[in-house]
């Protein structure tokens, strides 16, 4: 799962949400100018406005079937 957002509070909310979820676990952080630029047109707007890019990448765990 892929998760960006140009809001600070929000990027924290989520991250701090998905890592509580032992179903899932993180597989990517980046912020700012460390992460990758996007293909979405609000992204590429929002970087040209001079905000800051938050993105992450969780992935769900495997668990074995009973």
């Amino acid at each position: 799962m892929k998760l960006a957002t140009d809001h600070e509070d929000y990027a924290v909310q989520m991250e701090q949400v998905f890592k509580a979820d032992p179903d899932f676990r993180q597989t990517f952080r980046a912020i700012g100018d460390e992460a990758p630029e996007g293909v979405t047109n609000w992204e590429v707007k929002f970087r040209r406005e001079g905000r800051i890019i938050h993105k992450f990448e969780f992935q769900r765990v495997e668990r074995p079937q009973a």
